[in-house]
């Protein structure tokens, strides 16, 4: 019975970290459609105003203190990526307690 809870827990949580990834991807072809040199910055990423914060104007200010050059602003945080990890281990993890039920009843 664990086995299969660890089984659906997996699914459910990658799906989620699937849908994050997917938004990321959704937010970042948007860009891409306002601006064309958007291409090469991760805004997934980047983007801090009109955000889950409550002051924008800290934000914006914050987002000056950073100070980063256009080179920090392609490469981006890479928290998007960790979606896609996520995604991955949740379904390995899938994967490891199926094989846990496969191997009880073999």
């Amino acid at each position: 019975a664990i086995h299969g809870a660890r089984i659906l827990f997996a699914i459910i949580f990658a799906g989620i970290s699937l849908g994050l990834d997917g938004n990321a991807n959704k937010y970042q072809e948007w860009a891409v459609d306002v601006d064309e040199r958007a291409d090469n910055v991760n805004w997934y990423d980047q983007d801090c105003l009109d955000g889950p914060f409550k002051d924008n104007g800290e934000a914006l200010k914050i987002r000056h203190e950073i100070n980063c050059d256009a080179d920090c602003m392609e490469a981006g945080s890479k928290w998007s990526v960790l979606y896609k990890f996520n995604a991955a281990i949740f379904l390995l993890e899938g994967f490891n307690a199926g094989g846990m039920i496969l191997g009880i009843y073999w």
